[in-house]
């Protein structure tokens, strides 16, 4: 019984080794792209999310600096500052509970 060949003398369902060469480079080159864009992306949410928690961070300290000073000012004292945190932190815990009521 003879296997059918074609004119280049290859079986059929045989790929030549310079189409299987051009295939897996094909096939490695789209996986480096593919692996550059999300590393890039990756990298720009990176310095988005740190350049973002940077400025959060400057405006925090900014209101605790301001706070400090007024403090240092004896515009408030301390004790009044306590309480007022405690009126703060009881209403916030009223809100969260009717929020989940």
């Amino acid at each position: 019984m003879e296997v059918p060949v074609n004119k280049n003398n290859v079986h059929p369902g045989y790929m030549q080794p310079a189409k299987l060469n051009f295939l897996l480079a094909l096939v490695l080159t789209l996986c480096g792209v593919l692996a550059g864009y999300f590393a890039t992306v990756y990298d720009i949410k990176m310095n988005l999310a740190h350049k973002a928690e940077n400025e959060a961070l400057v405006s925090l300290e900014k209101r605790v600096l301001s706070l400090e000073i007024y403090l240092k000012e004896r515009m408030i004292t301390r004790d009044d500052f306590y309480l007022f945190r405690e009126n703060l932190e009881k209403r916030f815990g009223q809100l969260e509970n009717r929020e989940f009521k």
